[in-house]
């Protein structure tokens, strides 16, 4: 019975030991995963956020945009672009919301 409660004791700071040693690697992973979210929510605030006209210009040019853009200007709803071609609801109406924000832009800079 002794010799069974020693072992015992042994399997129990074996298990402890390795996780106290698991607790500390946890910990600094999580130190640096923090460290990481300040520099990038300092990189965000001195870039002016992720809104970047470019990429929503790249995104605007693919096929998929295109064919939603060219069904809205002849006036279908995105309802019925959807149902025309096949393309989810939401990234229909993403598109269009894109291409009227980005046409809203230009207009204000003509004027």
């Amino acid at each position: 019975m002794e010799g069974r409660l020693k072992e015992i004791y042994e399997v129990f700071d074996l298990m402890l030991t390795s996780l106290r040693q698991e607790e500390k690697r946890l910990e600094a992973l999580l130190k640096r995963a923090e460290e990481a979210i300040t520099r990038l929510e300092s990189l965000l605030s001195r870039t002016g956020g992720v809104s970047d006209r470019q990429e929503e210009e790249d995104f605007l040019s693919t096929s998929e945009a295109k064919q939603v853009v060219e069904m809205y200007r002849q006036g279908l709803s995105p309802k019925e672009i959807s149902l025309k071609s096949g393309i989810h609801i939401g990234k229909v109406e993403l598109f269009i919301n894109l291409y009227r924000a980005k046409n809203e832009s230009s207009s204000y800079k003509q004027s």
